[in-house]
């Protein structure tokens, strides 16, 4: 058989091939793994990530084989004149493959890898998909022009077809680009404590690439469009920072010592700061007699605490103490009362 004939003549070059591919691919694999260690070693103590070496490793053992291969059969006889163009055309969309494979795993190694930046996963989702679909896009165009196809009438069908899609998902186009601009702006991240229009208040779960997901006090989840999170008033109460305020309104009764009411107030507040690892320590009780009521005199007091879940419990154990120390003191708290006249 001729194949067996080939292979007889051949013998010496194709054991060339092996031991050239592999003696590459040891080489190869054995100067990543020094390098990868070294990486380690140097950045270990500035909290440097080196896993992308790790998202590459797949790519770089098949560049390793493929340009032992191509070295190899260069260099030997295997490969005759009437199909040299062939195999050079093999070898470019070979290596065209092999660069886009790598740049898809680095794109996705960036908007994996971060979790600090709060990236929606849906935004984070959308994004891989796109910068996928894009990379072999471009690698398609190149592998036809190596072909020598023609890509001029292909590429003005996708311009006319792209501007149909564009009309055709226009509401889904506005929705991911307020997705966009809501994750790279960062007005608010996923855990942040926020009000919309003054209306609507929840934490946000996740931004997505078509809408922003938010649980209210109730623990009911409401999914907002993002085109109109964007067009809306937010307030955040996480920004800049997580620190809130504590608010407990008191009424006293009419006839009340206002300083003692005042003494007593911001001694209960301040044993509650110093008691509580919620609040902020460094920063003191704040007491104000606000106005004089329909029942009695109104005081508020202000604590800083240290996040919005935190301003109930402090909340609670502020009124608690309040209430203990009024008994105390004999301070009486006023109740709504109602005077009737009566006509003969």
């Amino acid at each position: 058989m001729s194949w067996i004939i080939f292979l007889e003549e051949r013998i010496l070059d194709l054991i060339l091939v092996g031991i050239v591919v592999m003696g590459l691919l040891t080489v190869g694999r054995t100067i990543f793994k020094i390098f990868e260690n070294v990486i380690k070693k140097i950045f270990e103590n500035k909290n440097i990530k080196t896993n992308i070496l790790k998202s590459l490793e797949n790519p770089i053992y098949f560049a390793l084989i493929f340009a032992g291969l191509q070295i190899s059969l260069m260099h030997t006889e295997l490969i005759t004149a009437a199909y040299e163009n062939l195999f050079k055309n093999i070898f470019a969309i070979t290596w065209t493959l092999i660069i886009s494979y790598a740049l898809i795993k680095i794109f996705d190694f960036i908007l994996d890898g971060d979790k600090k930046r709060k990236i929606g996963k849906g935004v984070s989702y959308l994004l891989k998909k796109l910068t996928k679909i894009a990379i072999i896009f471009i690698a398609i165009i190149i592998i036809l022009r190596i072909l020598n196809i023609e890509i001029t009438p292909l590429l003005a069908s996708l311009g006319i077809a792209g501007l149909a899609i564009a009309f055709g998902l226009k509401d889904t186009l506005e929705n991911f680009f307020a997705g966009m601009y809501l994750t790279a702006d960062r007005p608010i991240r996923p855990g942040d404590y926020i009000e919309i229009d003054q209306k609507i208040r929840g934490s946000v779960l996740d931004i997505g690439w078509r809408s922003t997901k938010i649980i209210n006090p109730d623990n009911n989840e409401i999914i907002i469009p993002n085109r109109i999170m964007g067009n809306s008033i937010v307030t955040n109460f996480n920004l800049p920072q997580g620190v809130m305020r504590t608010e407990v309104n008191v009424d006293v009764a009419y006839g009340s010592d206002a300083d003692k009411v005042e003494k007593i107030l911001y001694k209960t507040a301040k044993k509650i700061r110093d008691k509580m690892d919620e609040c902020i320590k460094e920063e003191e009780p704040i007491i104000r007699f606000s106005e004089f009521g329909s029942s009695g005199l109104k005081f508020r007091i202000f604590l800083k605490v240290s996040g919005r879940n935190e301003q109930f419990i402090v909340g609670k154990e502020l009124r608690k103490a309040i209430y203990k120390e009024f008994r105390k003191n004999r301070i009486e708290i006023p109740f709504t009362t109602h005077t009737v006249h009566l006509k003969k």
